[in-house]
Formats: C-alpha cells, structure tokens, sequence
C-alpha cells in the first residue's frame, strides 16, 4: 500500500491539506498526518482544531512514497521555520520514486531552501515574487518529474487527485472521481 505523510503547522490552509486526506485514503492511499510542533492538536487558518495522526518529530518518515506541504498562513511560514521539514524536503525530492506535493504558498519554501532551481511549478501568486529558481507557469496544478504543485485552497480537490494519480494510476482516480461525481 502507498503511503502519504502531510505535514501540519499552525496556521495551515484547512482545505489544501484535508482535501487531500480525503481524496487519498479514497483511493486506498494509506495518509498519516504529521504535525510538526510538539502537540498533535495543530489549529488550521479557519480556527478549526485538527488531530494530528503523529508527530513529526517521533520518527524520520522515510518510508512513505510521497510528502505534502499545505499552505495557508501562517502555516506555510511556520513549516518553513523546521529543519526537519526542509530535510524531510530535500530527502524526498533527492529520490526519483519519491514525490513532494506543495500547494498554494509552501512551493515559496522550497524556493527558500533552494530546491527549485530548473523546476516548473505554481504557487499562490501572493509568493510569486520570490520565486527566483523555479520557473513559473500558467496551470492549475503542474508536475514536474517528483514535484507536484498547485496554486491555492480552491484547488485543494484537484491537487489531490494529481497527487493520487502519480501513486496509484488514472483508472484508480477516475473511479473515485465517479463516486465523488467529480466526472
């Protein structure tokens, strides 16, 4: 079974993170939420208390197929603040059958962390200026090789489903597109 871990900070975009959840664990993605402070109740941009399944400092992660960054705010400028995020970051885009999902402001992290470089991507266009490396460009939810981007919380359905087609195949999205009436 594919497994996903996603990263919660304070201050994380509701949709850009639980959309996903959704749509995953639909396709029969195990997904496993991370916070990354010390307590697993992390509290969303909406006010809305959310129960982290771990912590992200409890253990090193590695064996998932696939890391996403929500955005959201502050939530994106508190993940980009851990060491362990932009680790956990660059282990996961280091490995070709690994995949990074970020959408709305948190590609801007990996910007900062100079992981983009060559990349094409979309973010929030509240970021846009500081992306210097990355090569921007005009679509809802791009892929390039591992990395998977998308520019905010109205395409919180739509990243998730890209992000559930690169693990688990088309056929098996648009069934849960059908179930979903998405089609």
């Amino acid at each position: 079974m594919k497994k996903v871990y996603i990263l919660l900070a304070e201050g994380f975009e509701t949709i850009e993170a639980l959309a996903p959840v959704d749509i995953l664990r639909r396709c029969g993605i195990e997904v496993v939420t991370l916070s990354i402070s010390n307590s697993k109740k992390v509290v969303s941009s909406q006010d809305i208390p959310v129960e982290a399944d771990k912590l992200l400092s409890s253990e090193d992660f590695l064996d998932g197929d696939m890391i996403v960054l929500p955005g959201g705010s502050p939530g994106y400028q508190n993940l980009s603040k851990s060491s362990k995020v932009i680790e956990l970051s660059k282990k996961y885009l280091d490995y070709p059958d690994k995949f990074l999902g970020a959408i709305c402001a948190a590609p801007s992290i990996l910007e900062s962390a100079g992981f983009l470089k060559g990349r094409k991507i979309i973010c929030h266009y509240s970021v846009k200026d500081h992306i210097k490396e990355g090569i921007l460009v005009k679509e809802k939810v791009v892929q390039d090789g591992n990395l998977i981007t998308a520019s905010g919380a109205g395409l919180g359905i739509d990243f998730g489903l890209k992000l559930a087609e690169v693990l688990v195949g088309a056929e098996k999205v648009e069934e849960v597109k059908k179930i979903m009436t998405i089609i």
